[in-house]
């Protein structure tokens, strides 16, 4: 993986700043394709040495800050803060078949069976069928699993939880 050169532009704390904008900020100038770091210094553009702080990928995430002067080594190089790593986002929508193979693994399909058994209107209850078993996905915002989830005592957080997990499921 090629990594492409950054620069900033001291005079104007810009970072990162490109070629392009060095072109663009003077116009009236022919820079080769590559200027040197010579040429580069005289209009306040300096290269910038990524130094990656360590890390664990795996929980963390790492934010470029910018980049700042290192006196001792006489060069500009990156400043990165690290993170952990977000929460996973639950999905918008899982395959029917892996929405009934987490509720079943949750050990949660037979409420959902029993809540559909027990709609009072045939006309709702329908309609709830059809949502179970024959729409492609289930969608995470649908007003049945919305109300499904209430009628089991799921929160917001555990529905999410369970689309989050049905995502993951291949089968």
């Amino acid at each position: 993986m090629t990594v492409q050169q950054q620069y900033t532009h001291a005079p104007s704390e810009r970072f990162p700043y490109t070629l392009a904008q060095l072109r663009s900020d003077n116009a009236h100038v022919s820079f080769p394709e590559y200027p040197d770091e010579e040429t580069l210094a005289e209009y306040g553009v300096y290269p910038v040495t990524p130094v990656v702080p360590d890390y664990d990928p795996s929980t963390q995430v790492l934010e470029s800050t910018g980049c700042a002067y290192n006196a001792e080594l006489q060069r500009w190089e990156t400043t990165f803060q690290v993170r952990p790593l977000p929460p996973p986002t639950a999905p918008e929508s899982v395959t029917r078949a892996q929405g009934k193979a987490a509720l079943i693994t949750a050990g949660l399909w037979s409420g959902v069976m029993s809540f559909v058994a027990s709609i009072p209107d045939p006309t709702e209850r329908a309609l709830a069928e059809v949502a179970l078993h024959d729409t492609q996905e289930w969608r995470r915002s649908s007003p049945f699993f919305n109300a499904a989830a209430t009628a089991l005592g799921l929160t917001g957080e555990q529905l999410d939880a369970l689309f989050l997990a049905a995502s993951k499921i291949e089968l």
